[in-house]
C-alpha cells in the first residue's frame, strides 16, 4: 500500500476527535482547532498553537474565579479562566476546547515530535487505506451501475424485440406495401412542394425502414395504435397536422397508420375505436387483403414473372376494357387472403377490391413516367399497389 505523504500534522487532530461523544461535538471542536490566529506575526491553526506551546514548556491550567487588575485600577469580575502557563508565570488565555485539547495531548504523551509523528504515520496509513477503500467502493459502485445499465439496456432491447415480434404478427405483406407506398407518395409530395431536396428524396428507402419499424412496434397492442391515431386526429382537428408542428418521421408514421387502418380523421371517437378493434382482430380485412397486387400478378400461380406482366400489359388496348372478362383483385371475406380472378370466376367467399384490367391499362398506357421499353419496376409496382387517385 502506498502511504499518502500529503497527510501531515496540519491535517491531524492526533485522535482527539475520536474522544468526543457526537458528530456535533466533533464539528464544533474541529472548527475551533482549525481556526487560524496570528501569534508574533506568524499565522497558524489554533491546534498547532497549542502543540507548539506544550513543546515550549507551557502547561494547561484552570483558574477558578480568576480576576485581574483593569486599567482603571479596579479588579475585573471573577470568572473561570483556561490558560496555557509557563513556569516563568507567563501565560496565554484560551477557550475550553483548546484547554481540553491540550490536556488530551499531555495525557496521551503526544507532545514529543517523535511520538506525534509516529501517530501521524499511523493516521497516514489509515487515510490511505480509507482512500483506497473509497476508490474501491466507487469502482465497485460504478461497475454495479454499469452492469445495471447494461441489464436495463438489454431488457429494453428485449422488450423492443418482443413488441416488434408482436406487431409483425398482424403486419402482412399488403400492410408493408401500404407503408412503402405511402412513404414514397409523401416523400414525392415533399419534394414537389420543396420541403425536401433530391438528396433527401434519394433516402426514401431509409425513411421507409424507419417508419416501418415505428409502425410495426405501434401495432404491438391496441392502446399504442389508438394513442397514436388519437394524437394524429387531435393535430388534424387543431389544424396542426403538418410538418410545421410534427417531426417528419412521426408525421409519416401518422399518415401511414391512417392509411393502413383506413381511418377517417373527421370521424367519431367510436368510429376510430371500431376501426382499431377490427384491425387488431382482422388486419387483413381492414387492409383489403394480405398481399399487394404487384406480388400477386407475378407469382407462379398467375403470370409468373415481370416480363410476362409487361407482355400482357403491352398487348392491352382501350377496346379490351369494353369487353367482359375483366380481372379483379379480391380478398377472402374471412381470412383476408388475396388473389385475382376473372370477373365470372370470383368465388362468393371473396370481396372485390379493384379492377386490375383498368389499372394495368392506366399504369402502362396513361402514366407518362412509365416506360415499357425501359421499365422502372419500382415505379410500376408503386403505381400498381397504390390507389390511382393518390398518385395522379
Amino acid at each position: 500500500m502506498t502511504v499518502n505523504s500529503n497527510f501531515t500534522i496540519e491535517d491531524s487532530y492526533l485522535g482527539y476527535e475520536k474522544t468526543l461523544p457526537s458528530k456535533l461535538k466533533v464539528g464544533q471542536a474541529v472548527k475551533q482547532l482549525d481556526k487560524k490566529i496570528r501569534i508574533d506575526g506568524v499565522v497558524m491553526k489554533q491546534k498547532m498553537f497549542i502543540l507548539t506551546l506544550l513543546q515550549k514548556g507551557f502547561k494547561p491550567k484552570f483558574v477558578e474565579n480568576y480576576t485581574y487588575v483593569m486599567k482603571n485600577g479596579e479588579y475585573s469580575k471573577p470568572k473561570d479562566s483556561y490558560q496555557m502557563e509557563h513556569e516563568d508565570l507567563s501565560f496565554y488565555e484560551i477557550n475550553k476546547t483548546l484547554f481540553d485539547y491540550a490536556n488530551y495531548l499531555v495525557d496521551n504523551a503526544l507532545i514529543s515530535p517523535t511520538i506525534a509523528e509516529g501517530y501521524i504515520e499511523t493516521e497516514r496509513a489509515e487515510v490511505q487505506l480509507g482512500i483506497e477503500r473509497e476508490k474501491h467502493e466507487e469502482e465497485q459502485k460504478k461497475k454495479e451501475e454499469d452492469l445495471a445499465k447494461e441489464k436495463e439496456k438489454q431488457e429494453l432491447e428485449e422488450r423492443k424485440k418482443l413488441r416488434y415480434s408482436k406487431g409483425l404478427k398482424i403486419y402482412s405483406r399488403k400492410a408493408d406495401s401500404i407503408v412503402r407506398n405511402e412513404v414514397t407518395r409523401v416523400m414525392k409530395f415533399f419534394a414537389d412542394e420543396g420541403y425536401i431536396n433530391d438528396d433527401a428524396l434519394a433516402k426514401t428507402e431509409y425513411v421507409y425502414q424507419n417508419v416501418k419499424n415505428r409502425v410495426v412496434s405501434t401495432l404491438a397492442d391496441w392502446s399504442s395504435i389508438l394513442s397514436a391515431l388519437e394524437h394524429a386526429i387531435e393535430r388534424h382537428r387543431s389544424g396542426k397536422f403538418n410538418l410545421d408542428y410534427i417531426d417528419t418521421n412521426v408525421y409519416m408514421m401518422y399518415k401511414v397508420l391512417v392509411k393502413l387502418i383506413d381511418v377517417d380523421l373527421d370521424g367519431t371517437d367510436r368510429d376510430l375505436r371500431n376501426k382499431v378493434k377490427l384491425f387488431i382482430t382482422k388486419p387483413n380485412i381492414v387492409t383489403k387483403g394480405n398481399r399487394p397486387l404487384s406480388e400477386i400478378l407475378i407469382d407462379e400461380n398467375n403470370l409468373g414473372s415481370k416480363e410476362k406482366l409487361l407482355e400482357l400489359a403491352s398487348q392491352m388496348t382501350i377496346s379490351d376494357l369494353n369487353t367482359s372478362g375483366h380481372i379483379y383483385l379480391t380478398y377472402h371475406r374471412e381470412t383476408g387472403e388475396s388473389d385475382i380472378y376473372g370477373e365470372s370466376d370470383i368465388p362468393s367467399t371473396h370481396v372485390k377490391v379493384e379492377d386490375v384490367s383498368v389499372k394495368l391499362q392506366h399504369v402502362f398506357h396513361r402514366m407518362p413516367d412509365v416506360s415499357k421499353a425501359k421499365p422502372d419496376w419500382n415505379l410500376i409496382f408503386y403505381y400498381l399497389d397504390s390507389n390511382l387517385e393518390d398518385v395522379q
